[in-house]
């Protein structure tokens, strides 16, 4: 199957993100927004219903409950870039981050932990 547009996609991650109990997709997209792609029916969009603003040169994303709400939040680990956080409101994330780690930032990985 093939999704939607052509991504530079570097890495991936699935996580129930919209809450209905199957697992979504998010994908690392670099120097282009980082993108989710929801499962609906057993199957993903075509489209992106999400897609980071601004664009990033995003390696890695990690899901997690970041602000323990219950729902799954999004880091990004950025190369040449600050690192941020998308947190997640009604089943997808934010706009725009709600975190960044200020200073620029080579990072080609991420982890999230309890």
């Amino acid at each position: 199957m093939v999704l939607g547009p052509t991504e530079a996609t570097q890495y991936v991650a699935f996580g129930d993100v919209d809450g209905d109990g199957d697992l979504d997709l998010v994908c690392a997209n670099s120097g282009e927004s980082t993108s989710l792609y929801l499962n609906k029916s057993g199957a993903f969009e075509t489209s992106p219903s999400w897609s980071s603003e601004p664009t990033e040169a995003t390696w890695s994303v990690s899901l997690g409950d970041v602000d323990g709400d219950r729902d799954l939040d999004l880091v990004c680990g950025n190369v040449g870039q600050s690192n941020t956080l998308y947190v997640n409101t009604g089943g997808t994330f934010q706009t725009l981050p709600s975190w960044s780690s200020g200073p620029t930032e080579g990072t080609f990985g991420t982890a999230l932990g309890t």
